[in-house]
């Protein structure tokens, strides 16, 4: 079962690098962020930063869909995207700022970070979020686990990846 949500956007400088040679095979944090840059690299984009509290918000919101059974952008309080890069502290001392994410979760054969880049491309709305020249920064949040039951899937995986841009 695989199941990709719609990417939401709240509301450059191109670099024509090699991509960078990732890790093969895992789905942590570092492989993910690694991938996205890989494949920005090879339209010309800019590589994001990793922000270590766009992170905390993606692992946070993943952790949370597992843990009470649910696969959406918002929580079922209504907490949004651009809540959570608020209260993991993205936009402190920000004037103006961009938030977007994108959702993933797979069980059966194991994930990667190369496959669930691959199934973000192929779909348009997350292709847009994941090569936006208006992103600087990113945060991935993979956690072991199906949103939507199935307690049984061990190698399920749930991804939150959050993209953002400060002023």
């Amino acid at each position: 079962m695989l199941a990709l949500f719609a990417a939401v956007a709240l509301e450059g400088t191109a670099s024509a690098t090699d991509p960078p040679a990732c890790p093969a095979g895992g789905t942590d944090r570092a492989a993910v962020v690694c991938e996205i840059n890989a494949a920005r690299a090879a339209v010309g984009r800019a590589p994001l930063r990793s922000r270590s509290s766009l992170t905390e918000a993606a692992r946070a919101h993943s952790a949370d869909m597992v843990a009470r059974r649910y696969f959406a952008h918002d929580s079922p309080e209504g907490e949004g995207p651009a809540d959570r890069a608020w209260n993991a502290g993205y936009m402190r001392h920000a004037e103006s700022w961009r938030v977007g994410e994108i959702l993933l979760w797979s069980r059966g054969a194991p994930l990667t970070a190369a496959g669930a880049i691959g199934m973000w491309l192929e779909s348009p709305s997350h292709r847009r979020i994941l090569l936006s020249p208006r992103y600087r920064d990113v945060g991935a949040g993979p956690v072991p686990g199906a949103p939507l039951g199935d307690d049984g899937a061990a190698s399920a995986t749930t991804i939150t990846v959050d993209f953002g841009r400060r002023r």
